[in-house]
């Protein structure tokens, strides 16, 4: 096979390939005895199709899925051996008029070419906002509320208390047939402050009234409190009936060492410095966040800053293509998806620029952090928060066990390499805001 690259200025270039017969024949007569052997026709044993029969009937097709075997191998290693970095998948070229007898035949593939990226980040002169939770008494005590509740002891009761947990089933007022589901809330939430006046005083076994907008103060509030979604909701009328099957009420576990500051922190004996202590983990438990904040402001930073070239229209194009629906992307789709798919092309490319650059390596106990990490994650989001470290570990060793995952584990070991290294490039600007604040302000 015969290569020649026609590069354009736009990223993207023309890989024309010159085949000729020699270079699929044999391929092609070996395959066509390999499908007479298994091959059955009327009149002919297995097996005994004659050469020139299998070839007549199949043999257009054998010879397309070998010379498409061919150029694939073929285009991987030339890329390979011309070092070039290609940003989508080869695209082939249409041509409907291929003359198979000819001696030679000619494809043509259009390539989508990674720009050279090279950053320029000086120590700590570029600073970005850096947002910290202030953590205040106010804060401190909610917390130690929780922590009360959380620790403290649960008891059924049979009447509704202000803050006491209740479920029971939701059935819609006036209808036969009317839905009917369980639900449960805590009407110690600022948010119930309606719903717990109303309930207060009643039994267990009682059938109480509700009225969606009367009880609630907003509609979404309403839907959570009955267990259903806003449109759910809508759906029905505004009238429930609740009848009480269960009334939970948690008495809080006292101030003291034995029912609280021992089981939360241990050893910690003191009112002081359980205070102390919980402002610590209040402060570690947004840090996370807010290191995750940081880190996506300075990728934004970065994307403004490079505004790294790509072949748009190669793109868009090669992204259609690859398009797995049943219907093909409309013009309207690729116009409302491809910013996004652009964006994560551009990260790719610092990310791959950074760890070339900067030599960054992945070592085995950075693919086990990143397996625990991602044991942890998942666990999470099952409701798993604690997990015994020996557990953790223990279902991190399965993964890099697993081939595949080890594969993505390596991807996402270098992605936090690469976050951090950049991470410790930028200064920050350190700003102490309230925790509505420092979950709803833009991070850039």
């Amino acid at each position: 096979m015969q290569f020649h690259l026609e590069k354009n200025e736009d990223l993207t270039a023309v890989l024309k390939i010159g085949m000729a017969t020699d270079d699929y024949a044999e391929k092609v007569e070996r395959q066509i005895q390999e499908v007479r052997k298994t091959i059955q026709m009327p009149g002919f044993r297995k097996g005994n199709v004659p050469a020139g029969l299998i070839r007549k009937q199949y043999g257009q097709g054998i010879l397309i899925e070998e010379v498409n075997k061919l150029l694939q191998e073929g285009i991987n290693g030339y890329i390979k051996e011309q070092q070039l970095t290609l940003l989508g998948q080869p695209m082939p070229r249409e041509k409907s008029d291929i003359d198979w007898s000819s001696e030679l035949q000619e494809f043509e593939f259009d390539l989508g070419l990674a720009p050279e990226i090279k950053l320029n980040i000086s120590e700590k002169k570029d600073k970005l906002p850096y947002r910290q939770v202030d953590i205040t008494d106010a804060l401190v005590d909610d917390e130690i509320d929780s922590l009360r509740r959380r620790y403290g002891k649960v008891e059924q009761v049979e009447e509704v208390g202000p803050a006491d947990f209740v479920r029971g089933q939701c059935t819609e007022k006036g209808k036969e047939d009317g839905h009917t589901h369980s639900a449960g809330f805590r009407l110690d939430e600022e948010r119930f402050t309606l719903l717990s006046k109303k309930l207060t005083g009643a039994k267990k076994d009682d059938e109480v009234e509700l009225d969606v907008k009367a009880d609630f103060a907003q509609p979404e509030d309403a839907a959570q409190a009955l267990g259903m979604d806003s449109a759910h909701l809508e759906t029905h009328g505004a009238q429930w009936n609740f009848k009480i099957e269960g009334i939970i009420r948690v008495e809080p576990a006292e101030m003291t060492a034995e029912d609280l500051f021992e089981k939360v922190h241990k050893g910690v004996t003191e009112e002081a410095e359980f205070r102390s202590k919980v402002s610590e983990q209040l402060q570690a438990s947004f840090s996370g966040d807010a290191e995750r904040m940081f880190q996506n402001a300075m990728i934004e930073y970065l994307l403004e800053r490079e505004n790294i070239p790509l072949p748009d229209a190669f793109l868009r194009k090669w992204m259609v293509s690859a398009h797995e629906g049943a219907e093909p992307m409309t013009d309207e789709q690729v116009g409302q998806e491809y910013p996004a798919m652009a964006k994560g092309i551009r990260w790719q490319l610092i990310e791959t620029s950074v760890a070339e650059q900067e030599e960054l390596k992945v070592e085995n106990e950075d693919l086990q952090e990143a397996a625990r990490a991602l044991v942890r994650e998942q666990m999470a989001a099952y409701g798993q928060q604690m997990m015994d470290p020996a557990l953790v570990d223990s279902i991190a060793q399965n993964y890099m066990n697993d081939g595949d995952k080890v594969s993505k584990l390596y991807e996402k070991a270098m992605q936090t390499k690469v976050l951090e290294h950049l991470s410790a490039k930028f200064g920050k600007k350190v700003e102490s805001v309230s925790v509505e604040d420092f979950y709803n302000q833009p991070s850039h």
